[in-house]
């Protein structure tokens, strides 16, 4: 701190720790000088003591009075060494002489010890002012507490030591994640909002055949090639086609939500010599990465799942749904692509055929399996209960109403609604139905509240809706709504093959449930079963067997345990003298040929059953290999 000196020919300024500045004030002796003094050195903010060559204190001013915890007065003619007390720096010890303060109080570093108790950190100097002896000598000490910058250096060398060990340890960590990064067995790339790549792993190099060169800072269609990925946005893209694009929208929802979004894309590729299928799904956003938002995208090669899923094309079981006939195959995958989406699925098929077994299906293969799977018949109650079901309604919405009640739609929310005879919705209850797919909101009877709910709709019907649609008894609107993924259950005439496997699987249920031996079947009696019509499909089979169960009490069953219905059936079909004649070698291999070989459609053409038709061309082959007359 600098202060004016009065008196001085040149007006200078001088700092309080400068000699000058102590000879020119301890010059000063009249009184007016030591009052100036003494104001002085009440105003700089370094403490100032001085004492006499005896070692007397002479004097000390406000701020050495609070760092030595003497009082002013109380100080004044001790030995300073009582006053001010030195730690030897190099000793530990209380410094005696203070003639050696000169020296070790030249800019150096010190603690004071306090009479309060405690230490207080000063760094300042010490000047002999006077003779080299006698009572004129006075020394003065000027010193500065440097507690709080030391404490402050230390706190900060702790925090930059600290600092080092937290980027050590972050270093550590991207370590670690960059190698995850670069090993782990699945494509991923960190996309901007535009869809633009910051970075990929070595597996997408690999997969698509790019560096990290050619790709960083590109369009994901540019750098990996449109026809490789399903929607991806591209330089070339039409602005119209890249708005809709479906990779750029779950990228915007990406980031938009900041969790991921749950929509994956399989596509294919030529990798490595051979054809690759892919799964794209898009994660959650990583936040900022420098100035940049990222997302990623990953990609799973899902080549040998897509294989075992082809060799397992020919399974005999799905979700409880028994078939190796072809339409059966089929429809299995059918199934697997609908719970792929959430997309509304109808099922259609003649009653019995399976049609809540294949709705219930879709839902347990889905994402929405977690959620609640929810079926109404709407073909079994009358308007004004269905709605009710349906929508649900609040207390004294009618007479009976004495609560409050949930409908189906908010049961199935996060889940499915499997709506069972959807034709037979009257056209009021369409309408309201329609509003319900079209916006996902809806009122409870009684109530003004909207409510708004995540319901996949699955529906199933016998009737033909196209022609309801065209004879105006089904909402043409709620159609296309309710028909965007359509799947047909194939009537168990159609896959007659299946009958025995069917049988096989039933007898085992049952035996199962009931504590029993499995039941065999006798030929006679899978004849009599392979040749039936079955009007009520695989319902009408199941109640046949449990008769036939029922009725059995050893471990086969027999013709005779079956319905007496089906054996007049099968005798009336071989009575008709007409079916009989037109089995001929020439009406069989005519009728084969039309069909190009396929038996259960020639079996049609000629007004038989497949069995009836397999026996007729084992007893031509035997005939023939005998050399006899072939049968008629």
């Amino acid at each position: 701190m600098g202060v004016k000196v009065a008196g001085s020919a040149s007006n200078s300024t001088m700092s309080a720790n400068d000699p000058a500045f102590c000879d020119t004030c301890l010059a000063t002796s009249d009184g007016d000088g030591e009052r100036w003094f003494d104001a002085v050195l009440r105003a700089i903010g370094d403490a100032v003591l001085t004492f006499d060559g005896e070692g007397r204190v002479t004097y000390l001013n406000a701020a050495a009075a609070a760092i030595t915890g003497w009082p002013v007065e109380q100080a004044r003619g001790r030995h300073v060494t009582e006053v001010l007390r030195v730690e030897d720096p190099v000793r530990g010890t209380i410094l005696s002489d203070p003639v050696s303060w000169v020296a070790e109080f030249e800019g150096a570093e010190l603690r004071v010890e306090s009479r309060r108790g405690g230490s207080v950190e000063v760094q300042g100097l010490c000047r002999r002012i006077g003779e080299e002896s006698g009572a004129s000598v006075r020394h003065v000490c000027v010193f500065r507490d440097v507690s709080a910058r030391i404490a402050a250096e230390s706190r900060a060398a702790t925090a930059l030591r600290d600092l080092g060990s937290a980027n050590a340890r972050l270093e550590s960590k991207r370590s670690l994640l960059q190698t995850m990064f670069q090993s782990v067995p699945c494509g991923i790339l960190a996309v901007d909002r535009e869809s633009r790549i910051h970075a990929l792993n070595p597996y997408v190099e690999t997969l698509f055949g790019v560096t990290s060169a050619e790709a960083l800072g590109k369009l994901i269609g540019d750098a990996l090639g449109c026809a490789r990925l399903p929607n991806a946005p591209c330089a070339d893209c039409p602005v119209g086609q890249a708005d809709r694009c479906g990779l750029r929208c779950l990228v915007a929802e990406a980031f938009r939500r900041g969790t991921a979004v749950r929509a994956d894309r399989k596509f294919e590729v030529f990798s490595e010599g051979r054809r690759r299928t892919l799964r794209l799904s898009v994660g959650a956003s990583l936040g900022r990465l420098g100035v940049e938002e990222l997302c990623f995208l990953l990609i799973d090669d899902r080549t040998e799942v897509h294989s075992l899923r082809r060799a397992l094309r020919t399974e005999v079981s799905f979700s409880g749904i028994v078939g190796r006939d072809a339409k059966m195959q089929e429809l299995f995958e059918t199934i697997r692509e609908a719970a792929d989406s959430t997309a509304p699925v109808i099922v259609q098929g003649e009653s019995g055929t399976g049609k809540e077994l294949v709705a219930t299906a879709i839902h347990a293969q889905g994402a929405r399996a977690a959620g609640r799977f929810v079926a109404v018949n709407c073909g079994a109650l009358p308007d004004t209960l269905l709605e009710s079901e349906l929508f649900g309604y609040v207390k004294g919405a009618f007479t009976g109403a004495v609560r409050d009640r949930k409908g189906r739609f908010e049961l199935a929310d996060g889940g499915t609604l499997f709506l069972d005879e959807v034709g037979e919705l009257s056209p009021a209850t369409q309408v309201k139905l329609l509003r319900v797919v079209q916006s996902g909101t809806f009122e409870r009877l009684g109530s003004e509240r909207t409510i708004s709910v995540d319901v996949r709709i699955i529906s199933a019907t016998n009737r033909d809706l196209q022609r309801e649609v065209v004879e105006g008894r089904f909402r043409r609107d709620l159609f296309y709504r309710i028909c965007v993924v359509p799947i047909t259950v194939p009537p168990l005439r159609e896959r007659s093959g299946d009958i025995p496997l069917l049988v096989d699987h039933v007898l085992a249920r049952m035996a199962g449930a009931r504590g029993r031996d499995v039941l065999e079947i006798s030929p006679e009696a899978m004849s009599l079963l392979s040749e039936h019509s079955w009007p009520g499909n695989v319902r009408e089979l199941e109640n046949v067997l449990q008769f036939a169960f029922v009725k059995s009490r050893g471990e086969r069953v027999g013709p005779e345990h079956l319905p007496a219905a089906l054996a007049k059936a099968r005798a009336s079909i071989r009575l008709q003298p007409s079916k009989a004649k037109r089995l001929t070698e020439e009406s069989v291999m005519e009728a084969l040929s039309e069909t190009h070989g396929n038996r259960l459609q020639a079996a049609k053409r000629l007004g038989v059953s497949r069995a009836t038709l397999y026996r007729f061309l084992d007893d031509l082959a035997d005939a023939r290999a005998r050399g006899s007359t072939p049968p008629s």
